[in-house]
């Protein structure tokens, strides 16, 4: 007969993702010096623990680094910190650091206290656990920074929110099963889901009647796509063509849009021409999109974020 004895191993810490977004952009090296930073400071353990992931870098655009997120945290696992660094008034001491945390998910989020994060309320549910970390403690989590680093007032995802995220890792991962909500006690202070800022995510659509609404461009991506802030699901199934009108600035007529059920459509419908042609699309995000066939929608519709319009269908 064999018996199976306990294990002498000390029960080991459950994996993490640290997810970063911010308002950064690609094109220079700060997303990298920010994931540097971190690497920097975080233990040998955490490391071994921690897997980096990269959600959205649009550059200075808070309202769409908001939408993109809003969009990201369902896909996000169990065991992730969402750091999210987006923040037009950098360096405002007043406007403070906020934490979130989803009991349920063991997940938390890491932001600058302007709004961004209050856009995921709605989709964390009713135990998320809000917290607000002084200036003091950031401080002091901040040091010691690395030999002959630069340290400035301008460039807090690096100097403060780094090093913040790279503490609440280690001590997440030195815990077998940690009890977030005491260890983030200890470090900030609980405050009401009611006393934080408003979203900064654009407005809801609303309707002027059954098929005719009120809506915003919520983001343009890479490709010069627009995606509205029309749900899919207002459209009926028998919807053929969207028309745009009001908008700000003013369409010079109504523009009529086809709506497609995917891009490759738009390749027979509408090959290469001098000027692109503008379709609409139910799109993955859950809200109607505006594209031309290798080309930028928004150029040719001169439709930006936060831009209003009017949308009718048939």
């Amino acid at each position: 007969m064999t018996q199976t004895l306990p294990s002498t191993q000390p029960p080991s810490s459950p994996p993490w993702v640290l997810a970063f977004a911010s308002d950064y952009g690609q094109a220079e090296p700060y997303v990298g010096v920010v994931k540097a930073a971190l690497l920097h400071q975080l233990t040998p353990q955490a490391k071994a623990l921690c897997t980096l992931l990269d959600v959205v870098h649009h550059p200075h655009a808070l309202p769409q680094v908001a939408w993109h997120l809003s969009h990201s945290v369902p896909y996000l696992p169990a065991h992730t910190l969402l750091l999210a660094v987006a923040d037009p008034h950098v360096g405002n001491p007043q406007q403070g650091h906020l934490l979130l945390y989803r009991p349920s998910y063991q997940q938390v989020f890491l932001a600058p206290n302007n709004g961004l994060l209050t856009g995921l309320l709605p989709q964390l549910g009713a135990e998320v656990q809000a917290y607000l970390l002084s200036e003091e403690t950031v401080a002091h989590w901040a040091w010691p920074y690395p030999p002959h680093a630069t340290v400035g007032p301008t460039f807090a995802g690096r100097d403060l929110y780094a090093p913040v995220a790279a503490r609440l890792l280690n001590l997440f991962c030195a815990n077998p099963s940690p009890n977030l909500h005491t260890l983030l006690c200890q470090a900030a202070q609980p405050v009401a889901l009611e006393a934080l800022p408003p979203s900064v995510l654009p407005p809801a659509a609303q309707r002027v009647a059954p098929q005719h609404v009120q809506c915003h461009v919520a983001a343009v991506d890479v490709y010069g796509n627009v995606i509205l802030t029309l749900p899919n699901h207002w459209l009926s199934a028998s919807t053929t063509t969207l028309h745009l009108c009001g908008t700000t600035p003013p369409l010079k007529e109504p523009t009529p849009l086809p709506l497609l059920h995917y891009y490759a459509q738009a390749a027979t419908r509408q090959p290469l021409q001098p000027v692109p042609t503008a379709f609409a699309l139910r799109g993955s995000h859950g809200y109607v999109e505006l594209a031309c066939f290798q080309a930028a929608a928004a150029s040719a519709l001169q439709l930006a974020p936060n831009a209003a319009l009017e949308v009718q269908w048939c």
